[in-house]
Parts: structure tokens; C-alpha cells; sequence
């Protein structure tokens, strides 16, 4: 067993928290209680056990031959200390410290937002444009922080993306003409979706730039294909790998400024 070969030492697991907010911090050092079989009875539950891959169906029905393959399935009264390096709200939190250092009135409003990425940007586009119209709740300049975990749900045809770059694209779609608003939503890993990209940023001009290169935003959104036209619009926010993972943060600037088309 694991802590046989750790004692006398403490066990102690440093994990970033990717749980939505308010789960328990995730222990790695934690005894796993799954076993192949369930991993089998899950595909046989959704009627994949013929299209896996045959290696990893090999593996799954070797480890039920062999016990020992099993992963720790308790630590007996062993005591593991969890210490939490990061999770949502501090990525949020940081991200606020450093609006209101550069002048801005800032607010976190919320970090387990969850939903459809394309209504939830909807919602997001119309608190800002509120805030550019009336000054409420917030006065200009303003920030608006975020953060979580949307979702698109595919059921037909579609396109290539990810929830961060449809929440982007429908945030752009209904901030045409609002000079100022500025909406930046990127997957702290660096990987949005199954794409290269890990978001989009996006402006009152993205939809005119989009009908000038004959981009149908709209369209692209009902596909779900929000990769492919934010990489046309050159809008899209590309990190590479980053080596953590604490969800999806979003960032939106609402000021009036006059931007110049490029």
C-alpha cells in the first residue's frame, strides 16, 4: 500500500481546485475507489464497449484479472494534508487586484457561473451594454469579472470550438455599435474545447469586421463553429499550453472609447 512506503513522512497533496465552487478541495494522494470493472460497465452502459480502442480495452480487462493493478482503495487512518495552490475565485480575485490597480472599477459577478456558453453570453452582453447606457450597477470605467464553467451542447452538425470562444462570439454578436465594450473569455489551460485555442476577445466591431470577410456570425454560432471564425477575425486568444487548470475566466471592459478600424 501507498503509505506503507510512506511513513513515518507526512503525505501532503498541492492541487489546484478545477471543482465548481464550494466542492472540497480534489485530493490526488486520495484512495480511489472505482475499479476496471466499473470502467467497463460504464461503456457497456452507453454502448462504446465496441468503439473504444482495443489497447484500452486490453488494459481495462487485464486489470480485472490482476488485483494488484488496482488503484489504493483505502489509506486505513492515515492522515493525507491537502494544501489548495489555486482555484477560481483567486484567479478571479487576481485578476481583480490588478483592474483596480490600473484605475478601473472593478466586480467579481460570480465564479461558478455555469450554463449554455452562447446564453450566457447573451446575459453578459446585456449587463454590460446596461452599464455603458445607465452607469448601474457600476459607473464607467468598469470591469466586469467571471468566472466557471459553461457548456455547449452539440446535437446536430457543428463546427470546431470550444464554450469560451461561443461565449466570446455571442458576447461580440450583441455588442455591435457600443464602442468600449470589450469581452475577453479564455479556458485557464490554455486549451479551449477540442482547438488550439484557449478563448476569444472581442469588440463592438467584430460583427462589422465579420460582414466585411463575409462571416456569418450567427450562422457560426448555430453550428458551433466559433473557432473558425474568431481564427478569420484574427481574434482569437491563443497560449499555448499553460500548465494549470482552475476553469474558464472572462473579462469584459465596458468604456466609451473611440476605436479606430483596423
Amino acid at each position: 500500500m501507498v503509505q506503507d512506503y510512506v511513513r513515518p513522512a507526512e503525505m501532503v497533496t498541492l492541487t489546484l481546485n478545477t471543482s465548481p465552487e464550494g466542492m472540497p478541495w480534489p485530493d490526488l494522494s486520495y484512495p480511489d475507489p472505482s475499479t476496471f470493472q466499473d470502467a467497463i460497465e460504464v461503456l457497456k452502459r452507453y454502448d462504446l464497449i465496441d468503439r473504444v480502442p482495443k489497447r484500452i480495452l486490453n488494459r481495462l480487462e487485464l486489470g480485472m484479472e490482476k488485483p494488484e493493478m488496482e488503484t489504493p482503495k483505502n489509506f486505513g487512518n492515515y492522515e493525507i494534508k491537502v494544501v489548495g495552490l489555486a482555484n477560481q475565485a483567486k484567479a478571479c480575485e487576481a485578476a481583480l487586484k490588478k483592474a483596480n490597480k490600473l484605475g478601473f472599477n472593478a466586480a467579481i459577478l460570480g465564479t461558478h457561473i455555469e450554463g449554455e456558453a452562447k446564453d450566457v453570453g447573451i446575459v453578459m452582453a446585456g449587463i454590460a451594454k446596461e452599464i455603458y447606457k445607465k452607469r448601474r450597477p457600476f459607473d464607467l470605467p468598469c470591469v466586469l469579472i467571471s468566472g466557471g464553467e459553461t457548456t455547449v451542447s452539440i446535437k446536430e452538425k457543428h463546427g470546431s470550438g470550444g464554450p469560451n470562444q461561443e461565449m466570446s462570439l455571442s458576447i461580440g454578436s450583441k455588442i455591435s455599435g457600443f464602442k468600449g465594450i470589450i469581452a475577453a473569455c479564455i479556458d485557464t489551460d490554455g486549451t479551449d474545447g477540442p482547438t488550439g485555442a484557449a478563448g476569444g476577445i472581442v469588440d463592438s466591431l467584430t460583427m462589422e469586421r465579420a460582414n466585411q470577410q463575409n462571416i456569418d456570425i450567427l450562422e457560426k454560432l448555430k453550428l458551433h463553429d466559433s473557432a473558425t471564425a474568431l481564427l478569420s477575425l484574427n481574434d482569437a486568444i491563443i497560449t499555448g499550453h499553460t500548465g494549470t487548470n482552475v476553469m474558464d475566466l472572462r473579462v469584459i471592459l465596458v468604456d466609451k472609447l473611440e476605436l479606430k478600424k483596423v
